[in-house]
């Protein structure tokens, strides 16, 4: 089929009685090559089975019947065309929404801390548990040498860009949350 090799087509317009095959089996063809095109069929023989059978088999978007005014089927068909952007921008968007999930769970996976710190006198930590509703969450603790266990700093954030804005293109996240805890003065305040 032509239609296989040229395509995909936002709206294709069959009529129903054609040589070698009628309009529902063309559109049934048509549907299991290109899914996301609006089909739309033409009859000079409108009897309700015709009409059921296009609907029910071929889901069909919308059927004319002959003769169809040409500003009716110029306004079906601009219908059908933005019906077609519409749907196919939505599972654009949702195959982003899929990746974004992916490169965020891989993200977590790899970044969260696969141990706790050591602060003597201290248990301190951590835990992640991985949702596919929140994908991207991420935490880590940061305790430079320099601070000698006297202070932790821990880092939540988010890696998904439905929270986290991606800083110009960069791939990068944005922290939600940074907090430093001196231990030292909790070590006072319990020995005093």
């Amino acid at each position: 089929m032509r239609i296989e090799k040229n395509g995909p087509y936002a709206v294709i317009v069959s009529d129903f009685a054609m040589p070698g095959m009628n309009g529902v089996e063309f559109l049934c063809r048509v549907k299991e090559t290109d899914p996301d095109s609006m089909r739309m069929m033409l009859t000079g023989s409108a009897d309700m089975s015709t009409a059921i059978k296009a609907l029910n088999e071929v889901s069909i978007f919308q059927f004319h019947p002959k003769p169809c005014p040409a500003d009716t089927l110029g306004k079906a068909i601009q219908s059908g065309i933005d019906a077609y952007h519409k749907t196919t921008n939505h599972q654009t968007q949702f195959i982003k929404v899929q990746r974004s999930l992916a490169q965020a769970g891989m993200i977590q996976r790899n970044m969260v801390p696969k141990s706790n710190p050591k602060v003597d006198g201290f248990d301190i930590t951590g835990k992640s548990i991985w949702c596919d509703e929140t994908s991207g969450d991420y935490y880590d603790f940061i305790q430079p040498a320099e601070w000698e266990q006297k202070k932790i700093g821990i880092v939540v954030a988010d890696v998904n860009q439905r929270i986290a804005r991606d800083i110009e293109d960069l791939n990068l996240f944005i922290t939600l949350f940074y907090s430093e805890i001196d231990i030292s003065n909790i070590i006072d305040q319990i020995k005093g």
